[in-house]
């Protein structure tokens, strides 16, 4: 009876590690992916960057300089003419109660 049972308790102890190990192996496979899809997006953002740059460099060089001047004024002026605005604390906006 005792080696029986000792032979049961092991099985079960065995299906659970069993069970574990195929989900670190899980876990394991989708950090690869996340860690993939990571690199890749960081360089689609740094090629995006980059055509943005290129696009602006030839927007700017395009322009004549009065046209350039004028849009930059008009870019100064809405930043002075904008009030100060409280800044928000860090959190999590609260949850809307429906009614």
């Amino acid at each position: 009876m005792g080696g029986t049972g000792a032979a049961l308790v092991m099985g079960f102890l065995y299906s659970r590690a069993r069970v574990q190990a195929a989900q670190a192996a899980n876990l394991k496979v989708i950090a690869d992916n996340l860690l993939a899809a990571t690199k890749a997006q960081r360089g689609v953002i740094a090629d995006e960057e980059e055509y943005i740059r290129d696009l602006e460099k030839t927007v700017i060089g395009s322009l004549p300089a009065g046209q350039l001047a004028n849009r930059l004024s008009l870019l100064f002026s809405s930043v002075r003419s904008r009030e100060a605005s409280t800044v928000l604390p860090a959190g999590r906006p609260a949850k809307a109660t429906r009614p």
